[in-house]
Protein backbone atom coordinates (compact mmCIF):
# COMPACT_ATOMS: atom_id res chain seq x y z
CA UNK A 1 0.00 0.00 0.00
CA UNK A 2 1.83 3.58 -1.35
CA UNK A 3 1.85 6.77 0.72
CA UNK A 4 -0.51 8.41 -1.02
CA UNK A 5 -3.28 5.78 -1.16
CA UNK A 6 -2.77 5.95 2.85
CA UNK A 7 -3.05 9.87 2.64
CA UNK A 8 -6.15 9.32 0.61
CA UNK A 9 -8.17 7.11 2.79
CA UNK A 10 -6.97 9.25 6.40
CA UNK A 11 -8.80 12.43 4.55
CA UNK A 12 -11.71 10.20 3.51
CA UNK A 13 -11.77 8.62 6.91
CA UNK A 14 -11.46 12.36 8.15
CA UNK A 15 -14.40 13.85 6.08
CA UNK A 16 -16.87 10.88 7.02
CA UNK A 17 -15.94 11.23 10.48
CA UNK A 18 -16.66 15.38 10.47
CA UNK A 19 -19.98 14.19 7.91
CA UNK A 20 -20.64 11.61 11.04
CA UNK A 21 -19.89 14.22 13.80
CA UNK A 22 -16.96 12.48 14.42
CA UNK A 23 -13.92 13.85 16.22
CA UNK A 24 -10.10 14.50 15.35
CA UNK A 25 -9.29 11.54 17.43
CA UNK A 26 -11.37 9.04 15.58
CA UNK A 27 -9.30 10.37 12.63
CA UNK A 28 -6.12 9.92 14.15
CA UNK A 29 -7.09 6.51 15.63
CA UNK A 30 -7.88 5.21 11.93
CA UNK A 31 -5.03 6.77 10.45
CA UNK A 32 -3.23 4.52 13.14
CA UNK A 33 -4.64 1.11 12.58
CA UNK A 34 -3.84 1.90 8.52
CA UNK A 35 -0.53 2.37 9.34
CA UNK A 36 -0.62 -0.96 11.79
CA UNK A 37 -2.28 -2.78 8.45
CA UNK A 38 0.14 -1.39 5.93
CA UNK A 39 2.53 -2.73 8.33
CA UNK A 40 1.30 -6.16 8.32
CA UNK A 41 0.27 -6.54 4.75
CA UNK A 42 4.32 -5.64 4.19
CA UNK A 43 5.23 -8.88 6.48
CA UNK A 44 2.98 -10.98 4.68
CA UNK A 45 4.13 -9.77 1.28
CA UNK A 46 7.94 -10.54 2.69
CA UNK A 47 6.92 -14.12 3.73
CA UNK A 48 4.97 -15.15 0.43
CA UNK A 49 8.18 -13.96 -1.64
CA UNK A 50 10.55 -15.74 1.50
CA UNK A 51 8.14 -18.77 0.88
CA UNK A 52 7.65 -18.62 -2.92
CA UNK A 53 11.61 -18.75 -2.90
CA UNK A 54 11.57 -21.75 -0.91
CA UNK A 55 9.11 -24.15 -3.58
CA UNK A 56 11.45 -23.10 -6.37
CA UNK A 57 14.54 -24.83 -4.74
CA UNK A 58 12.54 -27.67 -3.61
CA UNK A 59 10.97 -27.67 -7.23
CA UNK A 60 14.53 -27.55 -8.48
CA UNK A 61 16.06 -30.51 -6.22
CA UNK A 62 12.78 -32.89 -7.10
CA UNK A 63 14.00 -31.96 -10.65
CA UNK A 64 17.98 -32.76 -9.59
CA UNK A 65 16.71 -35.64 -7.87
CA UNK A 66 14.64 -37.18 -11.07
CA UNK A 67 17.42 -36.53 -13.40
CA UNK A 68 19.57 -38.65 -11.17
CA UNK A 69 17.56 -41.28 -10.81
CA UNK A 70 17.01 -41.42 -14.85
CA UNK A 71 20.66 -41.51 -15.42
CA UNK A 72 21.81 -43.85 -12.95
CA UNK A 73 22.67 -47.08 -14.65
CA UNK A 74 20.57 -49.80 -14.13
CA UNK A 75 22.66 -53.80 -13.57
CA UNK A 76 21.18 -56.95 -12.64
CA UNK A 77 21.35 -60.52 -14.06
CA UNK A 78 20.30 -64.05 -13.24
CA UNK A 79 21.64 -66.86 -14.93
CA UNK A 80 21.90 -70.42 -14.92
CA UNK A 81 24.45 -73.72 -15.64
CA UNK A 82 22.97 -74.35 -19.25
CA UNK A 83 22.49 -77.78 -20.07
CA UNK A 84 20.20 -80.11 -23.05
CA UNK A 85 20.32 -82.87 -20.83
CA UNK A 86 20.47 -83.52 -16.69
CA UNK A 87 24.16 -84.77 -16.32
CA UNK A 88 27.13 -83.67 -13.56
CA UNK A 89 29.56 -80.80 -14.34
CA UNK A 90 33.10 -82.44 -12.52
CA UNK A 91 34.40 -83.59 -10.80
CA UNK A 92 37.61 -82.43 -12.20
CA UNK A 93 41.24 -82.05 -10.97
CA UNK A 94 41.83 -78.06 -11.45
CA UNK A 95 39.47 -75.64 -9.75
CA UNK A 96 37.44 -74.58 -12.82
CA UNK A 97 35.77 -71.26 -13.83
CA UNK A 98 31.84 -71.99 -14.50
CA UNK A 99 30.00 -70.43 -17.21
CA UNK A 100 26.27 -69.72 -16.87
CA UNK A 101 25.11 -69.61 -20.33
CA UNK A 102 21.47 -69.94 -19.76
CA UNK A 103 20.44 -66.15 -19.14
CA UNK A 104 17.10 -65.18 -17.51
CA UNK A 105 18.16 -61.87 -17.14
CA UNK A 106 20.64 -59.45 -18.19
CA UNK A 107 19.96 -55.72 -17.88
CA UNK A 108 22.77 -53.34 -18.58
CA UNK A 109 24.84 -56.56 -20.05
CA UNK A 110 27.44 -56.54 -17.60
CA UNK A 111 26.83 -60.13 -17.44
CA UNK A 112 29.12 -62.27 -20.36
CA UNK A 113 27.45 -65.86 -20.92
CA UNK A 114 30.09 -66.70 -23.00
CA UNK A 115 32.99 -65.86 -20.41
CA UNK A 116 30.90 -66.21 -17.06
CA UNK A 117 32.43 -62.97 -16.33
CA UNK A 118 30.24 -60.36 -14.93
CA UNK A 119 32.29 -56.82 -15.29
CA UNK A 120 31.14 -53.56 -13.38
CA UNK A 121 30.05 -51.03 -15.55
CA UNK A 122 30.14 -48.18 -13.04
CA UNK A 123 32.28 -48.09 -9.41
CA UNK A 124 29.47 -48.88 -6.86
CA UNK A 125 28.53 -51.74 -4.36
CA UNK A 126 26.80 -54.29 -5.65
CA UNK A 127 25.15 -57.53 -4.32
CA UNK A 128 25.45 -61.72 -5.95
CA UNK A 129 23.80 -64.71 -5.18
CA UNK A 130 24.74 -68.15 -6.21
CA UNK A 131 23.35 -71.48 -5.53
CA UNK A 132 24.44 -74.77 -6.41
CA UNK A 133 22.88 -78.48 -6.51
CA UNK A 134 25.16 -82.06 -6.51
CA UNK A 135 23.99 -85.84 -5.93
CA UNK A 136 25.22 -87.56 -3.25
CA UNK A 137 28.33 -89.29 -3.62
CA UNK A 138 30.67 -86.54 -3.91
CA UNK A 139 31.47 -83.13 -2.84
CA UNK A 140 30.20 -79.73 -3.87
CA UNK A 141 31.90 -76.56 -3.67
CA UNK A 142 31.77 -73.01 -5.18
CA UNK A 143 33.44 -69.86 -4.92
CA UNK A 144 32.36 -66.63 -5.85
CA UNK A 145 35.83 -64.64 -7.48
CA UNK A 146 36.80 -60.55 -7.10
CA UNK A 147 39.04 -60.55 -9.74
CA UNK A 148 41.78 -62.90 -8.33
CA UNK A 149 40.47 -62.85 -4.91
CA UNK A 150 38.10 -65.42 -3.29
CA UNK A 151 35.29 -63.86 -1.53
CA UNK A 152 32.87 -66.06 -0.41
CA UNK A 153 32.04 -69.98 -1.05
CA UNK A 154 29.82 -73.18 0.24
CA UNK A 155 30.44 -76.31 0.37
CA UNK A 156 28.36 -79.70 0.98
CA UNK A 157 29.91 -82.96 1.80
CA UNK A 158 29.01 -86.16 0.20
CA UNK A 159 26.50 -88.09 1.94
CA UNK A 160 25.08 -91.62 0.94
CA UNK A 161 21.76 -90.88 3.12
CA UNK A 162 20.96 -88.01 0.98
CA UNK A 163 20.11 -88.12 -3.09
CA UNK A 164 20.74 -84.65 -3.16
CA UNK A 165 22.75 -81.55 -1.91
CA UNK A 166 21.85 -77.98 -2.19
CA UNK A 167 23.30 -74.97 -0.78
CA UNK A 168 23.67 -70.77 -1.59
CA UNK A 169 25.11 -67.73 -0.05
CA UNK A 170 25.16 -64.23 -1.05
CA UNK A 171 27.96 -61.36 -0.71
CA UNK A 172 27.84 -57.21 -1.09
CA UNK A 173 31.28 -56.36 -2.90
CA UNK A 174 32.40 -52.95 -3.73
CA UNK A 175 33.45 -52.90 -7.79
CA UNK A 176 35.76 -50.41 -9.22
CA UNK A 177 34.20 -50.01 -12.50
CA UNK A 178 35.70 -52.68 -15.00
CA UNK A 179 36.57 -55.17 -11.89
CA UNK A 180 35.37 -58.64 -12.76
CA UNK A 181 33.40 -61.18 -11.09
CA UNK A 182 32.87 -65.04 -11.21
CA UNK A 183 32.09 -68.72 -10.28
CA UNK A 184 34.25 -71.39 -9.32
CA UNK A 185 33.93 -75.10 -8.96
CA UNK A 186 36.22 -76.52 -6.62
CA UNK A 187 39.10 -78.80 -7.22
CA UNK A 188 37.52 -82.79 -7.35
CA UNK A 189 33.93 -81.57 -6.79
CA UNK A 190 30.74 -81.36 -8.72
CA UNK A 191 27.74 -79.72 -9.15
CA UNK A 192 24.51 -81.30 -10.94
CA UNK A 193 22.98 -79.76 -14.52
CA UNK A 194 19.39 -79.89 -15.59
CA UNK A 195 17.67 -78.58 -18.49
CA UNK A 196 14.66 -77.75 -16.97
CA UNK A 197 14.73 -76.95 -12.78
CA UNK A 198 18.32 -74.57 -13.28
CA UNK A 199 18.97 -75.21 -9.27
CA UNK A 200 22.63 -73.71 -10.20
CA UNK A 201 22.71 -70.32 -10.38
CA UNK A 202 24.84 -66.93 -10.40
CA UNK A 203 22.57 -63.71 -10.44
CA UNK A 204 23.77 -60.27 -9.17
CA UNK A 205 22.67 -56.09 -8.95
CA UNK A 206 23.95 -53.00 -8.42
CA UNK A 207 22.71 -51.66 -5.46
CA UNK A 208 24.04 -48.27 -5.63
CA UNK A 209 26.82 -46.24 -7.23
CA UNK A 210 29.61 -44.51 -5.47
Amino acid sequence: MSKSTVTRLVLLAYIMCLTLGGSEDSVVDIYTELKELKYLVGELSSRLNTAEAAVTVQRALVEDLKKEYKERPKVAFSASLLSSESKQHGPINAETKLVFGKVLTNIGNAYNSTTGLFTAPVRGVYYFRFSGNGYAGHDMGLSIFKGDQRMMSVYEYHSSGESNDNASNGVTLQLDQGEVVYMKLWINSWVFLDGRYDYCSFSGFLLFPM
